[in-house]
């Protein structure tokens, strides 16, 4: 299968793509008329056996994936600047992630004169892929299941795509901030664009999205000044105004102030001791590109590890106190558009404060919020979640070593005033089929335990994949696959859906 997308004449510095050569440069390259050239970006690739269907007939193939643009080439003077954003570019996406060595940059200034940078002008995209997607979801999944359990599948050390990871070097919270701004910008500025757009097809315009974001930041500074101070960091290094950020953070309230819905959103189980936990992570298509692993000392010796949005202070996450939480959104009818403290920001004190599951729930309590999440909060042998609302807080704790949680309220007081359930029943049905797998979710293998929590059956997937029909609020795709290893202070995180995991998918972190 495969598209073609002309682009304009005169294409934008959007559309253009910059890259190096080890070879001398072409005559033609120094002409004042460039010429076309043809680019190939090759995907995932390989042999899928007919025996992966489990059907008869059954015919063997080759999944694949690619883009080919065509453009206009042309050189491009700082060869080294080139250079060193590919390097940043491609380093982003490991973990950990090296920056150059004053005597790497002293290698790559000798290296400049073999060295060509090009610029390509994209004019024309063609995009190719055959991944079975003519099949149904239960025989779609079936090849990404068997990736790395038949050898001629297997496929080379870093082939699997991670997510970019940061460690933090400073301790003082403006400092760090700056720290992160500057080396995600633009991600940051991304996420920012993205969830401008989210907001403005919810129905907000941009001036509610500004004074939201104001509001925030002056909640921020008035319960956590120290996080309010990362904020103005992060934004000075990224190039934006505290505010933007604070925007932000405050995504789940700005999404309850405009009454947000839609289908879709995470399934958390938790078996205890141990404990083993793993969290489906549903968001929208578009912002699939938003989360990043960010380690940071909160205080000499506690370290903080979590997944989370660039830009955003926290959200999944562990600490080497002995801690970990989960994270699922909620919506109650008391959610307002009055902005309390963001809930990331609480995320992020937990993480910092707490050692036990006591301690989580009291930083819970001492926020003022507007939106209603759950966070779970977990210990090698204690767990619960807190569900936090405008009108209270509930803790919910495990029965029989076993809590699990979706994006309903279980507490009954709470529950009375559900209002995500009302538009995305399918929580209910994601809840059943967790207690129903609670089985295989209680194993001490990661991954089995996310192969446990897979379904794609109708009205309840819990391992989602976007509508590309749909308006981009109304699109969801499972982003992340999270286990906590919380004796040992780290998460597991997969790259996509539980359809996708296999043993050697996972980022350690």
């Amino acid at each position: 299968m495969g598209c073609t997308r002309s682009l304009p004449t005169g294409a934008t510095p959007d559309s253009s793509s910059k890259s190096n050569s080890a070879q001398p440069a072409p005559a033609s390259l120094g002409r004042k008329s460039s010429p076309d050239v043809l680019v190939v970006f090759s995907g995932a690739h390989g042999y899928v056996s007919p025996t992966v269907y489990a059907t008869d007939p059954a015919v063997p193939t080759w999944d694949f994936a690619a883009v080919h643009v065509t453009g206009r080439v042309g050189l491009i003077d700082d060869t080294l600047e080139v250079v060193e954003r590919t390097v940043a570019a491609l380093e982003s996406l490991r973990s950990p992630s090296r920056a150059p060595t004053a005597a790497s940059r002293d290698r790559f200034a000798a290296l400049l004169p073999r060295v060509v940078a090009f610029r390509v002008h994209v004019h024309t995209e063609k995009s190719m892929f055959k991944l079975s997607q003519d099949f149904d979801a239960e025989r779609y999944a079936r090849p990404r299941l068997a990736r790395g359990r038949e050898p001629q599948a297997r496929r080379p050390d870093g082939w699997f795509m991670t997510f970019p990871s940061f460690t933090s070097t400073q301790i003082d919270p403006r400092a760090r901030g700056k720290e992160l701004g500057t080396h995600r910008q633009e991600a940051i500025v991304a996420n920012l664009a993205g969830y401008s757009d989210l907001f403005a097809v919810a129905g907000a315009t941009a001036a509610q999205v500004r004074a939201w974001g104001e509001q925030a930041l002056d909640r921020a500074a008035d319960w956590a000044p120290h996080l309010a101070e990362e904020i103005a960091g992060i934004a000075s290094g990224a190039g934006l105004e505290p505010w933007q950020v604070a925007m932000i953070n405050a995504r789940t309230e700005i999404l309850a102030a405009v009454d947000a819905v839609g289908e879709g959103e995470c399934s958390t189980s938790v078996v205890l001791p141990g404990p083993r936990t793993v969290q489906t992570w549903d968001w929208h298509d578009h912002l699939r590109d938003a989360p990043m692993l960010w380690e940071l000392e909160s205080s000499p010796g506690h370290v903080v590890r979590t997944f989370t949005e660039a830009g955003a202070v926290a959200k999944i996450g562990v600490n080497t106190a002995g801690l970990g939480i989960h994270f699922n959104i909620l919506r109650h009818e008391s959610d307002s558009a009055d902005l309390g403290v963001p809930v990331h920001l609480i995320a992020r004190r937990i993480l910092e404060d707490a050692a036990t599951v006591e301690d989580a729930i009291a930083v819970a309590r001492s926020a003022p919020v507007s939106a209603s999440t759950v966070i779970t909060a977990v210990t090698s042998d204690d767990a619960a979640s807190i569900e936090i609302s405008p009108a209270g807080i509930g803790v919910i704790g495990p029965e029989r070593g076993v809590l699990q949680h979706c994006n309903h309220f279980l507490d009954a007081d709470l529950a009375a005033g559900e209002r995500h359930a009302t538009d995305r029943p399918s929580t209910y049905l994601r809840l059943q089929h967790l207690e129903a797998n609670t089985e295989g979710l209680s194993s001490d293998d990661h991954t089995t335990r996310a192969l446990a929590m897979l379904s794609h059956g109708p009205g309840a997937p819990v391992c989602a994949h976007p509508d590309l029909t749909q308006p981009i609020n109304q699109r969801w795709e499972t982003v992340a696959t999270i286990a906590l290893d919380v004796p040992a202070g780290r998460l597991r995180v997969h790259k996509g859906g539980p359809c996708q995991v296999t043993e050697e998918t996972w980022q350690t972190f």
